[in-house]
């Protein structure tokens, strides 16, 4: 089972496009769950546009699909 240590963990690899700062050290990550072998994150998305919205969503569920 994942925890949400190492979801968190992983998600510092995520960097924001333009700006190259993890979403964890932009303090994106707003909420973090593990349940029943399932992960549900929660990211702000403030002042990003839609492709940079599209762009970090798609690489942070790569991320997290390779913890399991």
């Amino acid at each position: 089972m994942v925890t949400s240590e190492q979801v968190r963990k992983s998600l510092e690899t995520v960097l924001v496009p333009a700006v190259k700062r993890s979403v964890v050290g932009m303090n994106l990550v707003r909420e973090v769950n593990t349940a029943d072998k399932k992960v549900n994150v929660t990211l702000a998305s403030t002042g990003l546009v839609p492709d940079a919205q599209d762009w970090i969503k798609t690489k942070a569920r790569e991320t997290i699909e390779k913890l399991a």
